[in-house]
């Protein structure tokens, strides 16, 4: 801008000297000067919208985390609301079993089982890994031989071991001749691994083999 302010004064002996008529280099100095003029202002106005593209990105990266954590969190409330359900659903189970129990001992009666499980021939084998607490010395003697497979009586006297229950597939439970502190255990291993639980309805032990059978084969392959 010096510049041009300096070839603004010194032009008059160019214009007395070569005959340049007096507002055709004004103009020229004018124009240029305006040319300048807009190059600058579009460089601030580049200037500013880079700044705010940068602004825009940082709040995009913000945005993404916040998206991503909040999708996490969802996952995790879906997976602990499953598991509500499952434990939700096996305590009705259980419930629905023990009223059953209670209501037959009130009425002095004892459940059938099912017809399509009369013509069941013993020893019947299990499908899957079960495992069966309480019942007298005489019951569990005489129910063993007509359960067969990957079935564990746990004998009187035994305290219950946690990882017998975690990795069974049914636990079923005989309630007389089971102790509190027993029952406790099991059943705080059982809703902690959300294993399936059973119980005896009867007291004699082919009727209870039954009653097991019949679940087995619900339970499927």
């Amino acid at each position: 801008m010096m510049l041009l302010g300096e070839s603004r004064h010194q032009s008059r002996d160019w214009r007395l000297r070569f005959g340049i008529p007096d507002g055709l280099l004004d103009d020229l100095v004018d124009s240029v000067t305006e040319g300048i003029t807009e190059r600058m202002e579009l460089h601030d106005s580049v200037e500013d919208l880079q700044g705010k593209l940068d602004t825009l990105k940082k709040e995009n990266d913000q945005l993404k985390r916040v998206a991503y954590e909040t999708e996490r969190e969802i996952r995790e409330l879906r997976k602990k609301n499953e598991t509500l359900i499952q434990k939700s659903q096996a305590e009705r189970r259980e419930l629905a079993e023990l009223c059953e129990i209670v209501f037959l001992r009130e009425n002095d009666t004892e459940a059938e089982p099912e017809e399509d499980l009369e013509q069941v021939t013993f020893p019947y084998e299990v499908q899957h890994t079960v495992v069966v607490f309480g019942g007298h010395d005489t019951w569990s003697k005489a129910i063993r031989p007509m359960l067969t497979g990957d079935i564990r009586f746990v004998d009187r006297g035994m305290r219950p071991d946690a990882d017998l229950i975690r990795h069974a597939e049914m636990v079923w439970i005989q309630p007389n001749s089971l102790s509190h502190a027993d029952y406790y255990k099991i059943i705080h291993v059982i809703r902690t691994w959300n294993t399936p639980l059973h119980y005896f309805q009867f007291a004699s032990a082919e009727k209870c083999a039954m009653q097991l059978a019949r679940e087995d084969r619900k339970q499927g392959p």
